[in-house]
């Protein structure tokens, strides 16, 4: 949180003032990879790592010229890589996050130029789901908890309505309990979509 409001501080200072963009309503969509962090198992650090993967966001919601409020759906995939630092290459296992949010977002705008930064937190419920194959068997088992996320980006506009999107976002849900077990679940994405306002 610090690092978001350093940042807005930093636009401020450098010369950024708030959007004047017209309010309405608007949708948007983007895609991206999703590098989740490794995971702590009832408290062991790294316990399980993963691939990176990819992640999906769709969302709908009003602006208000210099903030925006919205509620969004995301879905992010992330292949299991190794179990306490050991690569696991035969074994098939994934955990997967659906994540249904309610976001706001602080639009500032540069004077003559195309590109507006933003900052955005969310908070929220995140899904997660931990899927395990291996000779046969198959394992698999979820838990929904409280999930948080914060991030920041910019907007480049590519028409009267369109915005073209790119940001980075900081995805937290709570501790999931996968068959007794504590899983910590944080990931990091790079997103790119688009945005359109009606």
């Amino acid at each position: 949180m610090k690092k978001i409001i350093l940042m807005a501080s930093l636009l401020v200072g450098l010369g950024a003032a708030p959007a004047l963009a017209e309010s309405g309503p608007y949708i948007s969509g983007s895609a991206g990879a999703a590098f989740l962090s490794d995971s702590k198992i009832n408290g062991i650090g790294s316990a399980v790592g993963y691939d990176t993967g990819y992640a999906l966001n769709a969302a709908a919601g009003y602006s208000f010229g210099m903030a925006r409020l919205e509620g969004a759906l995301g879905y992010q995939s992330n292949d299991v890589d190794s179990f306490i630092g050991v690569a696991v290459p035969n074994v098939d296992a994934n955990v997967t996050v659906f994540s249904v949010m309610a976001n706001g977002y602080l639009d500032f705008e540069f004077r003559d130029l195309p590109i507006k930064p933003y900052v955005m937190a969310g908070i929220g419920i995140a899904d997660v789901n931990a899927e395990f194959a291996f000779l046969g068997g198959k394992y698999e088992d979820s838990d929904t908890v409280f999930a948080c996320q914060v991030g920041g980006g910019v907007g480049i506009e590519a028409g009267s309505n369109l915005t073209v999107d790119i940001g980075y976002r900081y995805l937290s849900p709570s501790k999931s309990t996968i068959d007794g077990v504590e899983l910590t679940v944080d990931s990091h994405m790079v997103m790119a979509g688009l945005r359109y306002n009606f």
